[in-house]
């Protein structure tokens, strides 16, 4: 006999045995191996955006005397190697971001004796240049001297950055 028709209701299944169950059973390489390729992408993009941007070298050379200015006008050195010391960083500092020149990391006779900064100035500001870097090297590398004598290196180093900003800017 066939069996009588129902008519009650039931409630429906539940999708959750209907749907596949999550797949990411990846080795552990392969998510490093796509980890490691998304970074190198996004490098990649950064690194082609900041080459499209050109850069101001008149904006780079303003911002890098006013930065050496401040400096100077900040300083308050106990003596004069002090002040020597002070100002020939930032001096050098100077020329390493206006002309990209490796100064900072020199001697002073290396410095003076390579002359690469200095072909590119007349001959006047080349004598200035060389005399006032001498003058600093002799202070920061002669006899302990009294305290109190910064401020005349200052000014002397802030005329020198001055000579040095006009010559560059040319």
């Amino acid at each position: 006999m066939d069996p009588k028709p129902s008519f009650e209701l039931h409630p429906p299944p539940p999708p959750d045995k209907l749907l596949p169950g999550p797949r990411l059973d990846l080795p552990a390489w392969q998510i490093a191996l796509a980890a490691i390729a998304l970074i190198l992408v996004i490098l990649l993009i950064v690194l082609a955006i900041r080459k499209k941007r050109p850069v101001d070298e008149g904006s780079v050379r303003r911002r890098a005397y006013q930065d050496a200015l401040r400096c100077l006008e900040e300083a308050r050195p106990a003596g004069s190697r002090e002040a020597a010391t002070l100002s020939s960083f930032i001096l050098r500092r100077y020329l390493a971001v206006v002309a990209k020149d490796p100064a900072l990391y020199e001697t002073h006779e290396e410095f003076v004796g390579r002359h690469d900064i200095l072909k590119n100035v007349s001959d006047d500001t080349r004598h200035q240049t060389v005399e006032g870097f001498g003058h600093l090297a002799s202070l920061k590398y002669g006899r302990e001297t009294r305290a109190g004598e910064g401020g005349p290196v200052i000014q002397s180093s802030r005329s020198l950055l001055e000579t040095l900003h006009r010559a560059l800017a040319a």
